[in-house]
């Protein structure tokens, strides 16, 4: 009789044992997915923000876009392409930066002219093989017209847009010419290009498309904003593409639109710009 109740004292025992793991196992569950929701809601929270600040940040530049004279905007810029600054509350500022973004080449051309899309094509095939699949997407954008800058393409890109027209022999003694010009440090015209052209021999129709696809006219522009604190100096930077097409006449506005917005990140965190465009701290 003795021998029966040790027994089943035994069992109940590891049955309580059992339970009280099972229990504190619960537990634990139940404060890791309590954890996990809470650190769910942070982010939503956070990216929220980011996002309200990023459209607030976006609608200011707008509204000072609206108010320059877009068609020389790049003559009306600071040093290291400033454009203005706005004061926040609580010590903090916003230092933002305007660059020529149309240096690289477009990479949706569901909207562009059966005309150029072929050459457009053509020409992100060309920097496809010229720059291989890993970087491809450092030298493409999403949006914007298809011609590239005449003052910021980078050589794979001059060159992969000049292979869709011109021999390969023509298209590298333009690409070396147009990159001598622009050592110079002064911003290149239609002239400059017109006189490239010539230089390599080109015909008439070549003439025209490479006129087409190279242009000194900018419509797509990188904006660089850096938000900085009085005290503890830099604690944001962030870069998008946007869009600004100049007014039929030099005294109406232009219109603008964002094609891209990225956190640039601070210190080991940081993220390049596109190629062909300085980093600001």
């Amino acid at each position: 009789m003795r021998a029966r109740t040790t027994s089943r004292r035994g069992y109940v025992l590891v049955l309580v044992v059992l339970l009280t793991m099972v229990v504190a196992l619960m537990g634990a569950v139940g404060l890791n997915r309590q954890g996990a929701q809470t650190l769910t809601v942070v982010r939503q929270v956070e990216a929220y923000r980011a996002h309200h600040a990023a459209r607030g940040i976006q609608e200011a530049i707008g509204v000072w876009l609206r108010t320059v004279n877009t068609r020389g905007l790049a003559d009306s810029l600071g040093e290291d392409g400033h454009a203005l600054d706005i004061t926040l509350d609580g010590g903090y500022s916003l230092q933002i930066y305007l660059h020529d973004g149309q240096g690289t080449a477009l990479a949706d051309l569901s909207g562009v002219v059966r005309a150029e899309q072929d050459r457009a094509g053509a020409a992100l095939i060309n920097l496809q093989n010229l720059v291989g699949d890993e970087h491809f997407d450092e030298y493409v954008r999403e949006g914007g017209p298809a011609a590239v800058s005449l003052n910021t393409a980078s050589e794979p890109v001059l060159r992969a847009v000049l292979l869709a027209t011109l021999t390969e022999a023509m298209a590298d003694e333009m690409t070396s010419i147009i990159l001598d010009l622009r050592s110079g440090g002064v911003r290149l015209d239609r002239s400059d290009l017109t006189e490239a052209l010539t230089a390599v021999g080109a015909t008439g129709d070549e003439r025209t498309a490479v006129t087409q696809s190279i242009t000194d006219t900018t419509e797509v522009w990188w904006v660089t904003v850096v938000q900085r604190h009085m005290i503890r100096g830099v604690q944001a930077r962030y870069g998008g593409l946007v869009s600004i097409r100049t007014g039929s006449t030099r005294s109406q506005p232009g219109t603008s639109a964002f094609i891209s917005w990225t956190d640039l990140g601070v210190g080991p965190r940081r993220i390049a710009p596109p190629p062909g465009i300085p980093e600001i701290d």
